[in-house]
């Protein structure tokens, strides 16, 4: 995940369950578009969550938030499959 200037990355546990979501990822603070393995300046890990297994016959609700300071502004995601 790379954002510029603070986002996070829930994901539910159970198919479609909002109530159940997970917290991911956490960055605070700003980094370069699609830049997805940089340490931020905080010094927090890469910008990626652990493995998180899915199911072909499963749906995953899962949410991103996006706080804009000054300047300018992205979010972008990767997924690896």
């Amino acid at each position: 995940m790379s954002c510029d200037d603070l986002c996070q990355f829930y994901m539910s546990d159970v198919t479609m369950n909002q109530t159940r979501k997970n917290l991911l990822i956490n960055i605070n603070g700003a980094g370069y578009y699609r830049d997805y393995t940089k340490v931020n300046a905080t010094g927090n890990p890469p910008r990626a969550s652990s493995w998180q297994y899915l199911y072909a016959s499963d749906f995953y609700y899962y949410e991103l938030q996006h706080i804009q300071g000054t300047g300018p502004d992205h979010l972008s995601m990767a997924v690896e499959i």
